[in-house]
Formats: structure tokens, sequence, C-alpha cells
């Protein structure tokens, strides 16, 4: 049939012209993918900054504005960027006390919280503030405090949120009269403590560690293990479970034998469950073999079965394997599954010796000067997804070669950002002269894109810390960049 394009509308026509062509498919599928592609860069000004004193953050968005934190000649501010990444207001936190330790601003889901220490009058006051919609802090408030006698070196409280960013958990642990004191707190957006838990711990044979969730309705779980330090392999794990605001159940998982190490911990609030998951092994001192998943229902209020599964890994040639492999991030699925991604990554150290030549006669020895230099590693990603079955439904690995000295691996690893059509990879590569920004492309089945992010020169001029990238949006994530006594921001819009 012969069509008549003077009837057709445009975009009828280049439909029928697509179609009709051998191309016509690729073309439309490549436009289709286009979107996935397309970035815009924006550069926040420049701020004076001394990289080794000083401090800073990204906090997140705050009414339509994108908010940072800066300490700067020892005076704290949160600095506000317009959508085009222009400076819009500067709020001092002239408040704080001196002696203000451990400060920490969050992103909650109508606003910004203040958390701060602070020592006084022989106690430990925690103490908490909330930005004002008219940019002013409310006045600081005591959440909790405790004598600081009760405290074993100095121990600081553990903080989590919750997904909607409603719920903030504060817990700590501490001695009185030769016995350990749980102590949980939890306070809503307002700064209202919406239930405490003051929980004795005598005779106890674990830890508490610092791997903990707790839901969208407050309900909180605890990792506790046989050893103080998780990364060294444990042979116990319990969950504290807290769910009718009184007291924490104690809840033993079985472990079939196994150790278990790099434990992390996630609120799943769509299926109710609190996942556990780590890396297992044979052996306390032997490398791991596998990927661990536990759940709790927190509906039955009991844990699930736990799941083992062996991994043989493909890529790396190091004979540590997986002990190398770092867990970074822990995501859900929708059906109840995990996907985590791991890097692998290490250190070494090397003596570099160099030869300084004497103006002198051939019978004086030569002078060897000789330094140590230790040197961080950041290798591959591997993206592992699991069925909540504990079935692998995909892995997928991306390359990459990090090796940078002295600077504790500031400018290496990954950001991460969750896009609609699958998760972003931002990181930096070092292989050629001049230092490419790169981005991987993994689709929530596990295909794999990569490509080179075009940079200005302005940007080119900057040094990359996408390890401390944050993401602000459904689309847009914030990364800190430094250059010589100077900070500023990369607001990078997928």
């Amino acid at each position: 049939m012969k069509l008549n394009y003077f009837k057709l509308s445009f975009a009828q026509m280049m439909f029928h012209l697509l179609f009709t062509k051998k191309l016509g498919i690729s073309c439309f599928l490549l436009c289709l993918s286009m979107p996935l592609f397309a970035q815009k860069l924006s550069l926040s000004p420049k701020e004076n900054f001394n990289f080794r004193v000083d401090d800073f953050s990204v906090i997140g968005a705050y009414q339509q504005l994108t908010a940072v934190y800066r300490k700067h000649n020892d005076i704290p501010e949160i600095i506000f960027y317009t959508k085009d990444f222009k400076k819009e207001k500067t709020v001092a936190l002239d408040f704080l006390p001196e002696r203000a330790t451990d400060i920490r601003l969050l992103s909650s889901a109508n606003g910004i919280l203040l958390v701060y220490l602070v020592k006084k009058e022989k106690r430990k006051n925690l103490m908490l503030a909330k930005l004002n919609a008219d940019f002013t802090f409310t006045e600081p408030q005591i959440i909790d405090s405790n004598p600081v006698a009760n405290f074993r070196d100095d121990i600081a409280y553990t903080m989590e949120v919750s997904e909607d960013k409603s719920k903030f958990l504060f817990y700590t642990q501490y001695i009185v009269e030769s016995n350990w004191v749980l102590k949980a707190i939890v306070v809503n957006e307002a700064l209202q403590i919406q239930y405490q838990v003051n929980q004795l711990l005598d005779n106890i044979d674990f830890f508490i560690s610092d791997k903990a969730c707790i839901t969208n309705n407050g309900e909180i779980f605890i990792l506790t293990t046989d050893r103080n330090k998780i990364r060294a392999g444990v042979d116990e794990l319990k969950i504290l479970a807290c769910s009718n605001q009184k007291e924490f159940s104690i809840n033993n998982i079985a472990l079939n034998k196994h150790t278990l190490s790099d434990l992390q911990m996630i609120a799943d609030n769509t299926n109710h469950l609190a996942i556990a998951c780590g890396y297992y092994a044979e052996a306390r001192y032997s490398a791991p073999r596998g990927i661990f998943v536990t759940q709790f229902d927190i509906t039955q209020q009991t844990p699930t079965m736990s799941h083992f599964i062996p991994l043989a890994m493909q890529v790396t040639s190091s004979k540590t394997d997986l002990r190398d492999m770092k867990i970074r991030h822990i995501s859900l699925r929708k059906d109840g599954g995990i996907e985590f991604c791991a890097e692998k990554t290490y250190q070494t150290t090397r003596t570099i010796s160099s030869i300084n030549p004497l103006m002198s006669s051939s019978m004086v020895p030569m002078v060897e000067n000789s330094r140590t230099v230790q040197e961080f590693n950041y290798d591959e990603v591997v993206i592992f997804n699991v069925k909540p079955e504990g079935a692998m439904a995909w892995t997928q690995t991306f390359l990459k070669a990090q090796t940078t000295s002295d600077d504790e691996g500031k400018f290496s690893s990954f950001a991460m950002l969750q896009h609609p059509l699958g998760k972003v990879y931002l990181f930096n590569d070092f292989s050629s002269k001049a230092t490419r920004l790169m981005a991987c492309y993994i689709s929530a089945k596990g295909e794999l894109n990569m490509k080179e992010i075009q940079t200005s020169d302005e940007v080119d001029d900057w040094n990359i810390m996408n390890r401390l990238g944050i993401q602000v949006s459904a689309g847009e994530i914030v990364i800190p960049c430094i250059t010589k006594n100077y900070l500023c921001f990369l607001k990078i819009s997928f």
C-alpha cells in the first residue's frame, strides 16, 4: 500500500521510514538508549580549602537546592546551590561549641538534621538540631546524655537512617557496675524521641557490631558476633531485633560451621524483612568461598533459612580472590532479593632506592637514598544479584586498575547512582596521561555498557573524588573535587 506522506504527521512519517529500512530497527533502538548516555556537568564556584585540616561532605537536596558542608579555618557552614549549581546562600553553624565532635549533617525527608557530640560537666551529650524553612536552625537539644566515666575507650554512637529518611537510630553501649548496657534511641524528623530502649546485657558472650538497620516503622535490627572485628572472620552470628519498642530479642543464626566476614545489613520495607549478608568461608583463616545471605521475617519475628552461595571468581588472578573483594554497596530487588557490589582493594608497601651521585673521585662511594611508599590499589568491581530463594540471578564485572601512592586512595574507588534504567558507576581512569572520568552502566538484567564522560577544560583542572559522591535526586549525583588550596563540587545529571 502506498502511503500519502503529506497526510502523515512528522512522527508517523519517521516511524514508517525507520521500519521500512534495513537498519531501521537498530537506529530506533539506538535512539531509545540515548537518554541513558546523556549527561550534563555543572561545576560549583571554588571555595578556599586546606586539605590537611579542613572538612567537607555532600549533604543532599533541600527546597530544590543542593546542600554541602564545609569547615574552613574552624568555621563550619552549609552552602546551598541552585539547580544550575550557582551559589545561592551560606548558613553558618556558628552556634556549634568548640568542643563539638562527630559532626554529621543528614538529609531527611523534609529537611536537614545536625548531629554532634559534646562533653559538658563530665557528661557526654548527643545533640540534635533541625534546619528551619527560613534557613535558621532550631535550638540544639539533648537527645541522650551519659556520664563520661561509663564509656570505655570513648565509644561513640552508631547511627542509621530509615529508607524514607523519616526515622533515625542512635545506639551505643557502655558499662555500669561491670555489666554492659545497650542503649538505642529512635528519633523522628521533628526531633521527637519515638522510643528508647535501655537493656542490661549481663553474662553475654557476643560483641555488638556497628552493622544495623531501621525500618520506616522504626523497628531496629543489630548484628552481634563472637569477635570484635568482623572482617577477621566470625563463627557466630546473632540478630538483635526490637519491634515492640520495649526490648531486644536475641536470635541465633545457624552458620553450619561456616565463618563469616565483611557483614552488612539492610532493611527491606516492601517485603517486611531485615537482611544480613557477607562472605562465608570453610574455616576462620581460609579464603572466602562465596556469599552468605540470611533474612529476618519482621512479621513473624523469626529468622528464615540462611543461604550459602558458592562463587568462582573468573577475573582476578590473585590467590586471595574474595578476600580482597570488599563489599561497597547493597541494594534490594523488588521481589525480596538482594544486589551488592564488591571492589577489589588492597594495600602494598614498596621501598624505592635512588643513588645520589657525588662530585668527587671514584674512590668515594655513592650515597644510596631510600624511602618507603604506601600504594593503594582499587581494581575490578563485581556485582552479585541474588534471588530471594538464594539462587544467583546474574553476576557482572567491570574492570579498572587504580593505583596511587601515599594518598590513602582518596581519588580511587567509585561512586554509584541509582538510575531508573539501572545503576551507573563513576570512576577515574588513570591508565592514560590525562585522567578520564568513566561511567559504567549496568541494567537491572546485568547488561553492561562502558563509556567516557566528556568533560570540559574547567572540569579537567580538578581532582574528582568519586568515592565521596552522594546521589541527591533520581538522576543526579554530586561529587567533591579539590585542587591546590581550593574545593568545589561537581554535579552530574543523567
